[in-house]
């Protein structure tokens, strides 16, 4: 939660500085976003290609099911961060702090 003094401070911003802030505040805010729809959707990618390979091998047990969910997401995870974040710019200082 804002506390009182940061209010304060805030409104002692010039009006660039206040926009700034707002500006950075809105792009980390995307970058959570984003973040949780690639885990949500490599959450997705894991779970169904486990359940396949155990219905493929007819096998349903969670030692299966665990390494095949766990090296699917991770590759989902880092495939769909190469693409999502491609051409992103470098790092800035006012935006990531």
């Amino acid at each position: 939660m804002h506390t009182i003094e940061e209010a304060r401070r805030f409104k002692q911003l010039t009006p660039a500085e206040q926009m700034e802030a707002r500006t950075s505040w809105l792009e980390r805010k995307m970058v959570e976003v984003l973040w949780s729809l690639i885990n949500l959707v490599a959450i997705s990618i894991g779970a169904a290609a486990a359940w396949r390979v155990g219905e493929a091998i007819e096998m349903r047990t969670a030692w299966l099911y665990a390494p095949v969910f766990l090296v699917v997401w991770g590759v989902a995870v880092w495939f769909l961060q190469r693409r999502i974040f491609r051409g992103a710019p470098p790092h800035i200082d006012y935006i990531d702090p």
